[in-house]
C-alpha cells in the first residue's frame, strides 16, 4: 500500500501478439480474462489464435534485437532487412546482420549477402563473390540436365568437342554462335520445375543448387552462363510463390535476367521488365506462342 504512490512501474513494455481470452470456471461461476501481450513472431501469435499488431516499432525492433543477441538466425536477418530499407539505408548494419544469420546456421542469410555485392550495397559491385555466396548456401553443386541427351548438353561442351571434330570449321561455327544470339525468335525450350502442369522442354534440374530461393538464384545464374544462347527457360509455376524471400529472388530474376523466359502461373507484373519475356497463365508449352508480332513454336523431341 505504502507503494503506490512513489514505485515505478516494473512490468514488461505489451508484445505486438495479443493472444485469445482464457475462459475460467469455478463451480456455476464462469468468467474471462484477457490474452497475454506477447512479443511471438507473428506465424507463431496467429497459430495460437491470436491478433498480431505492430503499433511501438522501436519496441518491436529492441525486442528482436534482443532476440538476435540470443542467437536466434531469423532475428538477425529481420534486422538486415530493416537496415536495407532504413531511409537512408545502413548497409554496413545489413551486411553485419545478414553474415550473423549465416554464421549461426541461416543458408537463405547468403542471398542477402549475394544480392548486396551483385548490386554494389555498400561496396563495390562483385559479381564473383555474389556467386561464391550462393554456392555456400547451396553446397557447390552444379546444374544439371534431369535426361542426358546429346541435343541439350551444355553449351561449352558443345564448343570443346565441335573444336576437337570440326577445326576446319571454327569460322563457320562461330558465326552459327554469333548468329544465334542475335536472333530474337528462338525455338529451344529448357524448363525449370516449379509444380506447373509441363509439356515441352528438356527438364533441367534446377534443385540440385538446393531447394530454396538461393539454390533458384544461382541456378539461373549457371543458366545465364552455358544455355542462354541456346534457346528460351520456362519457368513452370504451378502458382505464385508465397515465400517472401523467393518472391524477391524471383522478382529480381524477372527485373535483371539477361536469360529469354517463358513464365507460366504468375500473376501479370506492373513493374518495367526486361524483354524478351512472355508472361501467361499456366498451359501446355507445345502450343504455339504469341511474342509481339512474332509466333513461337518449340522444338519438341
Amino acid at each position: 500500500m505504502l507503494c503506490l504512490a512513489g514505485c515505478q512501474s516494473l512490468e514488461a513494455p505489451e508484445g505486438p501478439c495479443q493472444l485469445p481470452p482464457v475462459y475460467h470456471q469455478l463451480g456455476q461461476q464462469s468468467w474471462r480474462t484477457p490474452g497475454e501481450k506477447t512479443f511471438e513472431e507473428r506465424a507463431s501469435c496467429l497459430a495460437k489464435g491470436g491478433q498480431f499488431s505492430v503499433r511501438d516499432a522501436g519496441v518491436f525492433r529492441s525486442q528482436i534485437k534482443i532476440q538476435a543477441d540470443a542467437g536466434d538466425p531469423e532475428a538477425w536477418i529481420q534486422l538486415g532487412q530493416w537496415a536495407l530499407h532504413d531511409q537512408p539505408p545502413n548497409f554496413q548494419n545489413a551486411y553485419r546482420a545478414f553474415l550473423s544469420a549465416y554464421r549461426l546456421g541461416d543458408d537463405s542469410a547468403a542471398w542477402y549477402l549475394s544480392y548486396m555485392h551483385r548490386h554494389g550495397m555498400g561496396r563495390n559491385a562483385d559479381p564473383l563473390t555474389a556467386v561464391n555466396w550462393l554456392e555456400k548456401a547451396t553446397g557447390g553443386q552444379t546444374l544439371v540436365p534431369k535426361i542426358e541427351l546429346t541435343r541439350t548438353r551444355l553449351a561449352l561442351e558443345v564448343e570443346k568437342q565441335n573444336h576437337a571434330q570440326l577445326q576446319a570449321d571454327r569460322v563457320t561455327l562461330s558465326n552459327q554462335i554469333q548468329t544465334l544470339q542475335a536472333s530474337l525468335v528462338k525455338t529451344r525450350l529448357y524448363r525449370f520445375d516449379l509444380g506447373g502442369p509441363g509439356g515441352c522442354g528438356v527438364d533441367l534440374d534446377w534443385q540440385a543448387f538446393g531447394g530454396g530461393a538461393a539454390g533458384f538464384s544461382l541456378a539461373i545464374d549457371a543458366f545465364e552462363r552455358h544455355y542462354a544462347n541456346q534457346g528460351w527457360l520456362w519457368l513452370d509455376f504451378a502458382e505464385q510463390p508465397n515465400a517472401p524471400l523467393f518472391q524477391q529472388v524471383l522478382k529480381e530474376v524477372l527485373q535483371t535476367s539477361d536469360a529469354w523466359l517463358v513464365v507460366t502461373g504468375l500473376r501479370s507484373s506492373d513493374n518495367p521488365l526486361r524483354q524478351p519475356r512472355i508472361l501467361g497463365p499456366p498451359q501446355r508449352s507445345d502450343q504455339a506462342m504469341q511474342h509481339g508480332p512474332s509466333q513461337l513454336r518449340w522444338e519438341c523431341q
